[in-house]
């Protein structure tokens, strides 16, 4: 139904309600707002997994990430776009 009316479910990450499913809700766009205090290298991987899997199905992510502690919040960011943009290369080299 959100689809069809070209809205997005908001999948927020954070500290007291980790979004712990392994991929993204369907549609045209995702909407992600990653706000835990740390994100740990798996953590990084996984949501690199996520994004790079919706990108690989056409789907346009846009993710906004916690930004009070302004240079751990770009890295963080930086990391977890390369990660999902590795993903979507070898989803789109394998299909």
């Amino acid at each position: 139904m959100l689809a069809e009316r070209g809205v997005a479910w908001v999948v927020s990450d954070t500290d007291e309600q980790p979004w712990d499913d392994e991929g993204l809700p369907g549609g045209t766009f995702a909407y992600l707002r990653l706000r835990r205090s740390v994100y740990d290298p798996e953590a990084i991987a996984a949501w690199g997994d996520r994004m790079g899997a919706s990108l690989a199905r056409g789907m346009d992510v846009f993710c906004f990430v916690k930004h009070e502690e302004a240079l751990l919040s770009l890295l963080q960011a930086r990391l977890t776009q390369d990660h999902a943009m590795l993903q979507m290369m070898e989803s789109a080299s394998n299909g």
